[in-house]
């Protein structure tokens, strides 16, 4: 608050004397906000981000200040916010490293914002500008395809890179366990209850087996009794759904399996992976 008081002093005075603030200041309120924002007092480190911004006559801060403003609403998991600040901070860029970082930080938000394809192109992009930075692009996008559920696209990703051996090895490991959706539907319409069982759902796969030769049983029956209508009736009301339940459920399961592998793997790195992450 002092601070803040200081400065409001200060500007007023230079608004007469029509000179700009002085660097020191500048300064020491930029240390101020990257301090907040190491504290992880996001909330507190955007205000006095946009106090700087707004005493920074010549714009001098305007590259650091509104990239912070859109890491701390990245942080709070408001990527659209993020995405605007960034490209505000875009327009101040005074140098190439500065360029690379915009960008990077750019595709990195659209990761965790799941833009696939936006977050593609800007990798694509990156490697086409700057050569030297191939490999940087190659990483994103292995991150990229991971939050796509495309591991093995990510393990492609990473063997293009010699440092990233052990992200290979893990892709290729999460994609070796995920379930083929479509084998499961598959083997379900030969064998009813079997994709349910290649998913894990014993108990669940012996039911509906157990059901559809129940239903099927009876069907046959009363038309070997001649009682047409009856097995018309448990074939289209009984053993029909039995069928077809079996191969929507051998879908949804194995879905559901790949989605709950999906989500460990990623909560897995996000703890435990020390490398660079979005």
């Amino acid at each position: 608050m002092q601070l803040f008081f200081c400065l409001c002093v200060i500007y007023s005075a230079t608004i007469f004397a029509k000179e700009r603030l002085p660097d020191s200041i500048l300064t020491e309120q930029y240390i101020y906000c990257k301090q907040l924002h190491a504290e992880e007092k996001y909330f507190d480190a955007v205000t006095e981000a946009q106090r700087l911004i707004f005493f920074d006559s010549l714009k001098e801060y305007s590259f650091g200040a509104n990239s912070l403003i859109a890491d701390c609403y990245k942080q709070g998991g408001k990527f659209r916010e993020a995405l605007i600040f960034l490209g505000i901070a875009s327009k101040y860029v005074s140098n190439e490293e500065e360029k690379i970082t915009n960008k990077i930080e750019s595709i990195r938000i659209h990761i965790l914002n799941r833009s696939t394809s936006i977050a593609l192109r800007q990798a694509e992009e990156l490697k086409l500008a700057y050569t030297e930075r191939e490999a940087e692009s190659h990483y994103w996008k292995g991150w990229i395809y991971m939050f796509a559920d495309r591991w093995g696209d990510a393990a492609n990703m990473f063997a293009l890179i010699d440092t990233c051996e052990y992200l290979k090895k893990f892709c290729e490991d999460i994609d070796n366990k995920k379930y083929s959706v479509t084998f499961a539907k598959a083997i379900s319409y030969f064998l009813p209850g079997s994709g349910q069982v290649y998913s894990g759902e014993y108990i669940n796969g012996i039911l509906s087996l157990g059901w559809n030769i129940a239903s099927g049983y009876l069907s046959v029956e009363a038309f070997k009794e001649e009682r047409v209508f009856d097995g018309a009736a448990i074939l289209s009301l009984l053993w029909l759904r039995f069928y077809s339940g079996n191969i929507s459920n051998a879908e949804k399961f194995a879905k559901e399996k790949n989605s709950e592998l999906y989500n460990s793997a990623l909560n897995y790195l996000q703890l435990n992976y020390k490398g660079l992450k979005p």
